[in-house]
């Protein structure tokens, strides 16, 4: 029997313990949530919970307004030149370098320009032809059609 009394007393005590334990603990977790909410007083659970909503509501506004921004800024990026591709080349046997050049820079929706300078040994003739659609309407050079096709390969790489 007084080993029974014994062991009955151990786990009495154990049990205190653990609450005692478990008391502290989330004592400490409340405390911890009063300071993140500026230091509110305890006993004033509807004025947190009013603050809380309030925060959440301006949270929930910035959220929606940075969603919109990022819709807007997705809808623009589709019009941004997003492709280049540059392709250098002689243009005549007697000028030597591949100083002359075709730029294409082109955006995702098919829309940009190409660029070419011819450079010559006494000159030097730049040309510029619109990209619409994806096509250029008074047709490319072999060098024009590289240089896009490098762009419609690059892209991504200014945005």
């Amino acid at each position: 029997m007084a080993n029974l009394t014994a062991w009955t007393g151990i786990g009495a005590l154990v049990v205190g313990i653990l609450v005692f334990l478990s008391s502290w603990y989330l004592w400490l977790k409340i405390r911890n949530l009063y300071r993140l909410l500026d230091g509110a007083k305890e006993g004033d659970g509807e004025a947190l919970l009013a603050e809380l909503a309030r925060r959440n509501q301006l949270l929930e506004r910035e959220v929606e307004a940075l969603q919109k921004r990022c819709a807007d800024l997705e809808a623009k990026s589709v019009k941004a030149l997003s492709g280049v591709g540059l392709v250098r080349y002689d243009a005549f046997s007697d000028v030597g370098g591949r100083q002359s050049f075709s730029l294409a820079l082109e955006s995702e929706e098919g829309t940009g320009v190409v660029v070419t300078a011819i450079v010559g040994r006494g000159d030097v003739r730049v040309y510029g032809k619109a990209i619409e659609n994806g096509a250029c309407p008074n047709g490319l050079t072999s060098e024009e059609i590289q240089a896009l096709e490098q762009a419609r390969q690059n892209r991504g790489f200014l945005g």
